[in-house]
């Protein structure tokens, strides 16, 4: 385990740096970067909320004692128990984890669960959830390609009962780059621009079936990655660097329950997440 976190925090010497002249400060924000890797799988959960079995994505680059850790956490995990159709049930629901690796000293390092996310149970109709009807893909902004800029836009959308965005906004977003606080912020507020521009435009499928059919409106998160140079996404079963971004909770328009919804950063690219999610985790993760 110690030899992928090495080689998974290693990659933070490598993250391209914004040129300049405040080494300090950019080496300061280097260090706040961590050492992460999204990993897909799910979690069987008892009428009891008890976690009865789990799966984890057989690809992702984990030695079998990370797996070993990540199982162990997950089996004294605790739920809300599940209830479909006004009646508790046993779930087998889809997990996306965050895991992240921190160095502590030169001899030690921490690893842990970051952040999840649980959807629905398998058996729900998709008809249950808000879907895209139409989406315009976003454009990588011109001005950040001399600085070889790369991040993740994790966007709060309130979808109408006409499939309409009603209202935007970015929760969080995540750089894979290096530089000054000021040059950091400008980037987020670059992509963010660049991710509201293009989604604002989208059009969505809203329920039809299940609880929220009737629902006068809906929140949904959907995560932008904005590849370097426009490239693919990263992985989201390989290790990967970045330096978390401040999470945004001035959103009035969505009401107090984003605000409880737990970090974005556990969902994967290239879907649409309800905020309300399938399965409600009981058990704090580790700080």
């Amino acid at each position: 385990m110690l030899k992928s976190i090495l080689f998974a925090l290693a990659m933070v010497l490598s993250m391209p740096a914004v040129a300049d002249k405040s080494a300090d400060e950019k080496a300061g924000n280097a260090k706040k970067a961590i050492a992460t890797m999204l990993v897909s799988g799910h979690v069987v959960i008892g009428t009891d909320g008890q976690v009865e079995e789990h799966d984890l994505d057989a690809r992702a680059k984990l030695t079998p004692e990370m797996r070993a850790f990540v199982g162990d956490v997950i089996s004294k995990w605790r739920f809300e128990p599940v209830k479909a159709n006004g009646e508790v049930a046993r779930a087998r629901v889809a997990m996306s984890l965050r895991l992240a690796a921190n160095k502590i000293n030169d001899d030690a390092y921490s690893f842990r669960i970051a952040s999840t996310y649980f959807g629905n149970r398998e058996e729900e109709p998709e008809t249950n959830s808000v879907r895209v009807a139409k989406k315009y893909l976003p454009k990588y902004p011109s001005e950040l390609v001399g600085w070889r800029a790369s991040g993740i836009v994790y966007l709060l959308l309130q979808v109408d009962p006409d499939g309409r965005v009603m209202n935007i906004g970015a929760e969080q977003v995540n750089l894979r780059l290096t530089g000054t606080d000021a040059q950091m912020e400008l980037i987020r507020e670059t992509f963010t621009k660049s991710a509201i521009r293009a989604v604002r435009k989208w059009k969505f499928h809203p329920p039809t079936t299940g609880p929220d059919a009737k629902g006068s409106s809906w929140l949904v998160w959907q995560p932008v990655d904005f590849g370097m140079f426009g490239e693919a996404s990263a992985k989201s079963d390989d290790w990967e660097t970045y330096i978390p971004g401040p999470r945004n909770l001035n959103m009035p328009w969505a009401g107090k329950s984003y605000r409880s919804a737990g970090s974005p950063d556990a969902l994967p690219d290239g879907g649409l997440y309800a905020l309300q999610q399938g399965a409600k985790l009981l058990t704090p993760l580790s700080p």
